[in-house]
């Protein structure tokens, strides 16, 4: 395995030990231990990690070096001095090595590093190759000064809506950082907002979103670049199927999240069926609402516009984008918050389907990365070690340093508390205060059924749809048709039959709740204002 340089060589081969030193003493200082309790005591060894980046390096992923983790690091070895932190290159995912086959591949040679990240255990599917941190999480965080978040239990630290996730064996096996991409966010073009009469971004429903669409599209702009073909029916799925009385029949282990396996476990069960009006209705409003989009939405790939990332809005041609937070530093570049807002993606209501809800809680999809401690770590006898380093990297302090270092690179947030009093312009605050206020729950992805191959089938049905190449129900046919076969790949890949045998026994119990004589309309979908 490739190894980048140690903290200690890589400050002393930059010629950067004098530098780091200036920047440390600029930066917000570590959080106090308590004398009595320091926590760490005798900690000794080399402990490796994967950040997910190279720190201190400019990469195609940073395009701005991120040194900040090198000065945690460093003050970490000074408090005990018979540790050594190196940090290694980063796993990149390729066709041949996906991340679940590099942990397999990684635990079995022994070659794991003893931290590694994760977008979470839906990456991982074994649980074998990493340890369990229910244990760590329910312990005290001596790095945190008493009586704050954390301190006398450490899972206390973070916001509900990226608590570790919870297995079915009822145990967490990741730490989640101090950080995350605020999810779905749309930035839009105050001027052009100005120019359509809009005094500012609209109220927090689909129906006065698209309504702001139509307004715009009048003027003769349009309306959004979409860089995120699937995540705007995919979050209206998730709020019908809250709606209807599904989500806690799919939610497993009751964790506020719904992962791979509950989601091929509840189709397997007829929990989820593809011409029910959770999946349909979403799929019609979706198709009238590329009219809203830019040209050429439909020919792009996954998640990238045809000519770059954001240059649609960022060049004047849209009022929105999606998603904002990648290219938040260019935006500030361009014009900061005096030209350019944001907002959360809006609530599903029943203002524009029947199956929706009056005033449904606000979903928000905050993502946050996650460190796991490998097995590699066990046999090395490093556990400790690697749990007690992640206490001290995840405090307020050292987290508010990592996070206005990442905001020149891309928009985070914070996923702790203690950090009210972060300096973050009002507009990007406002993006996590109904967290805060207990208001907004997690949303989750809905087209996680079977074999990841599945979505790629999927969309090119949708395609086909919204081409008006073949109807609504031959579409939906479509995916119902091919769904068993890539359910089959998954139960494979996962060695999951026997509790697939045992799915299937749900089916009897289990009475879909009642939809009448809903059929797939053969009518397109018309916005009630434009009816």
């Amino acid at each position: 395995m490739n190894r980048a340089l140690s903290r200690r060589q890589f400050l002393i081969g930059t010629g950067g030990l004098a530098a780091a030193g200036l920047i440390a003493a600029c930066a917000m200082p570590a959080a106090p231990m308590e004398d009595d309790a320091a926590e760490g005591s005798g900690m000794t060894g080399e402990l490796t990690i994967d950040m997910q980046y190279v720190p201190g390096k400019v990469t195609a992923d940073t395009p701005v070096a991120l040194h900040e983790i090198l000065h945690i690091a460093s003050e970490y070895e000074d408090m005990h001095p018979g540790v050594e932190v190196i940090f290694e290159e980063p796993f990149k995912a390729t066709e041949a090595m996906t991340q679940p086959t590099y942990f397999r591949a990684g635990a079995a040679a022994g070659t794991l590093p003893d931290i590694t990240f994760t977008y979470g255990l839906t990456f991982i599917y074994d649980k074998d190759t990493i340890v369990p941190t229910t244990e760590y999480l329910n312990q005290p965080n001596h790095y945190i000064p008493a009586g704050q978040p954390g301190s006398s239990r450490w899972l206390d630290q973070w916001f509900e809506d990226v608590h570790p996730i919870v297995l079915a064996d009822g145990n967490n096996y990741d730490i989640p950082v101090g950080w995350g991409g605020p999810g779905l966010v749309i930035a839009y073009n105050k001027e052009i907002f100005a120019e359509a009469g809009l005094s500012g971004p609209p109220e927090k429903t689909y129906y006065d979103y698209y309504q702001a669409c139509q307004q715009i599209l009048d003027t003769g702009t349009i309306p959004v670049e979409s860089t995120l073909l699937s995540w705007e029916w995919d979050r209206m799925v998730d709020y019908l199927v809250r709606a209807m009385g599904l989500f806690e029949l799919i939610d497993i282990n009751g964790d506020g999240f719904c992962d791979d396996v509950e989601q091929t476990r509840a189709a397997v069960a007829g929990i989820v069926r593809l011409d029910s009006p959770y999946w349909v209705e979403p799929t019609r409003i979706w198709k009238e609402a590329t009219n809203y989009y830019q040209p050429g939405y439909l020919q792009m790939a996954q998640t990238t516009s045809a000519i770059g990332y954001g240059e649609v809005f960022m060049t004047e041609q849209t009022s929105m984008v999606w998603n904002a937070s990648r290219i938040w530093p260019q935006l500030m570049e361009l014009g900061g918050t005096d030209k350019f807002g944001v907002f959360n993606l809006p609530r599903l209501t029943n203002k524009l389907t029947p199956w929706g809800e009056e005033d449904p809680t606000w979903l928000i999809a905050r993502g946050t990365e996650s460190k796991t401690v490998t097995k590699t770590a066990r046999e090395r006898g490093r556990v400790d070690l690697a749990v007690d380093f992640l206490k001290f990297m995840t405090t307020p302090a050292n987290t508010a340093r990592l996070i206005h270092e990442r905001l020149g690179t891309n928009l985070v947030l914070p996923t702790i508390k203690g950090l009210e009093d972060l300096e973050v312009d009002d507009d990007v605050k406002g993006l996590v205060s109904d967290y805060e206020a207990d208001t907004a729950k997690p949303g989750f992805s809905s087209d996680r059924i079977g074999d990841w191959h599945f979505w790629y089938e999927w969309f090119s049905a949708i395609q086909a749809y919204f081409a008006d190449d073949m109807t609504l129900e031959e579409m939906i046919q479509i995916q119902i048709d091919v769904l068993p076969t890539f359910i089959e790949n998954f139960l494979v890949d996962k060695e999951l039959h026997a509790e697939a045998a045992e799915w299937e026994k749900m089916q009897a119990d289990y009475t879909p709740p009642p939809w009448g004589d809903y059929a797939v309309p053969s009518e397109p979908f018309v916005m009630p204002f434009n009816a």
